[in-house]
Order: C-alpha cells, then sequence, then structure tokens
C-alpha cells in the first residue's frame, strides 16, 4: 500500500541532499535579497572624479576641491609644498584642504584620517605657514594666498 509519507521518503532518498541544496540556496538568496534591500535604503553621493562617497547625511560637506588652483597661483617651493600637504587631489570635503576636513571631523564626529584625524596636522601646518610668511621670500600673491591658508587653518582650528 502506498502512503504520502513513503513516497516523500523516496523522493528523499533518490535526491539525496536536494532538500540541504534548496535549502542553503533559499538562505543564500533572501540573504541577498535582504542585502539589496537594506542598500537601496542606504544613499550615497559621490564628489568629482575620485570615486569617493559619503552616506547622504554628509551630502552638503561634498564640495570642490582647490587643490590645482591653489597650485597654481604659488611658485615658492615652501609654498607649493604646504599645498600639496594641506589639499589631497582626491579629497571631496569641503574645499579639500585639511581645515575643511578638520571642521568635517569636528562637526560629525568622525575621523578622516588613517590613524587620527587632522588637528595636529592643521597645528603643525600653521606653524610652518606662519614660518613662510614671516620669511619674506613670498611675491604679494603668494603672501595673501598663504595668509588665507593661515587664516583657514586657524578658524577651523577654533583660534
Amino acid at each position: 500500500m502506498s502512503s504520502g509519507k513513503n513516497s516523500g521518503i523516496e523522493t528523499g532518498i533518490h535526491g539525496q541532499g536536494t532538500f540541504e541544496q534548496m535549502e542553503t540556496e533559499f538562505v543564500a538568496r533572501e540573504n541577498e535579497r535582504r542585502v539589496s534591500e537594506e542598500l537601496r535604503k542606504i544613499d550615497f553621493y559621490s564628489g568629482g572624479s575620485s570615486n569617493k562617497m559619503v552616506p547622504a547625511e554628509f551630502k552638503d560637506w561634498i564640495g570642490d576641491n582647490k587643490r590645482n588652483e591653489l597650485l597654481s597661483q604659488a611658485s615658492n617651493s615652501m609654498l607649493k609644498n604646504a599645498i600639496n600637504d594641506l589639499y589631497r587631489a582626491d579629497s571631496i570635503i569641503g574645499d579639500g584642504g585639511t581645515a575643511d576636513v578638520l571642521r568635517f571631523e569636528k562637526a560629525t564626529g568622525i575621523l578622516l584620517g588613517r590613524k587620527k584625524g587632522h588637528k595636529e596636522k592643521a597645528v603643525m601646518y600653521s606653524r610652518y605657514l606662519d614660518r613662510i610668511i614671516r620669511s619674506g621670500k613670498l611675491d604679494a600673491k603668494e603672501l595673501r594666498l598663504a595668509k588665507k591658508m593661515l587664516f583657514d587653518l586657524k578658524s577651523a582650528l577654533g583660534e
């Protein structure tokens, strides 16, 4: 006499592992669906050509990187070095400079430096820019630029 139970057992025997495989595939598809659904909820914004992204809640921090513009205004090697170190080519926060990144870190509590925040760097370069300004080796245009950069750093530091 044949019953439903018997035919179910036979199917299980003939297709060993079939149920486990189906269950594993189902769980994998369900997990993929959940992750995909969660990712659709997270909104990101990208800045410039760097392919860097920030969560939507920080989109107002994305700005235009001023590094190349500032480098074109300087011929003094010490000032160019300061610009190179203070303005990262791939930064999308604010104007790409340390001062705007420091403001971001203070406002959000998120440190963007590899090991630490940008406060120490801002302090160090404030001193460096002050020395460049006092050196007397900058023309009038570079002097204005260096003073503007120094003011920006001190402002971000809260000085």
